[in-house]
């Protein structure tokens, strides 16, 4: 409650739970459609993240990957970015940004 963001690290390139009912994928778009930000790493050193790489991850909507940010530099940027904008367009920009 009150959460801008959500860091979610997956298992691999582009797994999180299931438990084979989907709700994980259903409950992580619900975040992202009611505008909260939804960032993808991985526990993985290299590879980074793929969602649509595996079926559990294909259905999810509205997640920003963090591609091969380790989780630490995912977070910072996280905390950065929500800190220095005001729409999902420039929080993209500067979470994807080169540092």
């Amino acid at each position: 409650d009150g959460a801008r963001a959500v860091i979610i690290e997956g298992f691999g390139t582009g797994g999180f739970p299931d438990y084979g009912n989907a709700e994980t994928a259903r409950e992580v778009s619900r975040l992202a459609a009611e505008g909260i930000y939804v960032i993808m790493t991985t526990q993985v050193m290299s590879g980074g993240t793929e969602l649509s790489r595996y079926k559990v991850g294909s259905g999810v909507r509205g997640v920003l990957e963090a591609g091969k940010m380790t989780r630490e530099m995912c977070a910072m940027k996280t905390m950065w970015a929500l800190a220095y904008s005001d729409s999902r367009s420039k929080f993209e920009e500067l979470f994807k940004r080169q540092i």
